[in-house]
């Protein structure tokens, strides 16, 4: 793969690979500076072999990894929403049942294994479809299903079973 066509398969998707990084390691310059770590592996990785099949899924694998390595040097294990996405003209009270609601699904996503909650940010967040993430994950269709479900079912067990905490 030349240097044009590679930048050809990661521009669709940067922001993406960004995001995902963003949410894992809450911090966007660590983000930035996993994103690139990533593809610098992945231009290597494709001088070494050439073609790559599925290179998104690559993609993402990558930056997933690179990012657990990350939390693993810190011993952290973070997840960050974009406020942007919280914000909004509504009344006080919704404004802050929201912001509320976000520390909660944060608490709760940080609990969760790697494995569910890359899932349930490559789904939920993202809008990634079964099959993509399947790949990321390195399982079939069928157990990425399985995997997305049991993770949105101990997101609500441990929101509902810490309710205290995380309303406070």
């Amino acid at each position: 793969m030349t240097a044009s066509e590679f930048r050809k398969n990661i521009e669709p998707i940067l922001g993406k690979l960004y995001r995902l990084a963003k949410f894992v390691l809450r911090d966007e310059e660590k983000a930035k500076d996993a994103v690139q770590e990533a593809l610098a592996k992945l231009w290597a990785r494709n001088a070494e072999s050439g073609e790559t099949k599925n290179f998104k899924a690559l993609a993402y694998v990558a930056v997933r990894n690179v990012c657990i390595d990350v939390l693993r040097k810190k011993g952290e294990d973070a997840i960050e929403y974009d406020d942007e996405i919280f914000v909004s003209d509504e009344n006080p009270q919704k404004s802050m049942e929201k912001k509320e609601l976000k520390l909660a699904l944060d608490k709760a996503i940080a609990k969760l294994s790697e494995k569910y909650k890359t899932a349930i940010i490559l789904r939920e967040i993202e809008g990634a479809e079964y099959g993509e993430i399947s790949k990321i994950l390195g399982v079939s269709p069928g157990a990425c299903r399985i995997i997305v479900s049991r993770a949105r079912k101990k997101l609500k067990e441990t929101i509902l079973a810490n309710k205290e905490l995380y309303y406070e």
